[in-house]
């Protein structure tokens, strides 16, 4: 009873507007609608339960399926396709997950382009604010992360779980690196600054096992290091012994100086002592 009343339908529609078909070159088959809203072609199978329709209005045309009772696709009149949606907003505006493959066999690459000479040449938007909902990902192959951008706008680089701006899971290699620092360790140079003595340095080696203000051994094990607050530390200790270098060169030379004089005064003393000797001669 459905079927035919389907059926019925169809030749109805086809009845009520006009369907022309011209052995022209181009083979053209044109439906004609009367109504003023939209023409429509419904497909569907023997069991009558899904249809879908091929239909046109003022804004577009477009591909309905009864099962879900949504449109599969729409081209609106501004040339813009939407799949999942009856409103594009771009040239291809997708409502769903998109999904591209090659097979193995095939030894094919996957491929996306894009272009542009103004605006964003890629944009991904997602995440929420949570850590793993990402708003981009790449996985290789076998589902292990390569690259990835969470919630909280952190990078990973082989790993799931970023807990910088940029968390790299494996070795790095640059030519350069230019880390930007504040408070950079000049002050040691100032006038009235308390530079441990060498003394106080040797005894707190000798309890603590490593230089004052350089992370522990377990330290860097754990938590890693700051390259840039590293870079700070590392400098501090080097001014700070090149003042323990400059006041012992000082002292150095201090000792030089008197030792010349003592030398002189000796010498002098021996000149005294053979003088008088040849007198008592």
């Amino acid at each position: 009873m459905k079927s035919n009343f389907k059926k019925s339908l169809l030749v109805a529609m086809l009845c009520s507007g006009q369907a022309m078909a011209q052995q022209t070159i181009n083979q053209v088959l044109t439906l004609r609608s009367n109504q003023a809203n939209s023409t429509e072609v419904i497909m569907y199978k023997t069991d009558d339960v899904n249809f879908y329709s091929l239909f046109s209005n003022s804004s577009g045309f477009g591909l309905y399926n009864s099962n879900t009772n949504k449109n599969i696709l729409y081209a609106d009149i501004n040339d813009r396709i939407g799949i999942g949606t009856q409103t594009p907003l771009a040239k291809l505006h997708v409502n769903g997950v998109i999904r591209a493959m090659h097979s193995v066999a095939e030894d094919n690459s996957g491929d996306f382009e894009n272009e542009s000479s103004s605006g964003y040449g890629l944009f991904s938007r997602g995440g929420g604010g949570a850590p793993n909902l990402y708003s981009f990902k790449i996985e290789n192959y076998n589902g292990v992360p390569v690259m990835l951008a969470d919630g909280n706008s952190n990078v990973g680089i082989g790993t799931l779980t970023p807990k910088e701006k940029l968390s790299v899971n494996g070795k790095i290699r640059a030519k350069e690196i230019k880390v930007e620092l504040a408070n950079w360790p000049d002050y040691v140079f100032e006038e009235g600054y308390q530079n441990q003595s060498l003394a106080e340095i040797e005894q707190f080696i000798k309890q603590n096992k490593h230089l004052p203000g350089v992370p522990t051994a377990k330290q860097v094990e754990q938590e890693g290091v700051e390259l840039g607050e590293m870079n700070k530390v590392l400098l501090k200790k080097i001014e700070e012994l090149t003042l323990h270098l400059i006041e012992k060169e000082k002292k150095l030379d201090q000792f030089n100086t008197d030792l010349k004089k003592r030398d002189e005064a000796i010498e002098a003393l021996i000149s005294r002592i053979e003088k008088l000797e040849k007198v008592n001669k």
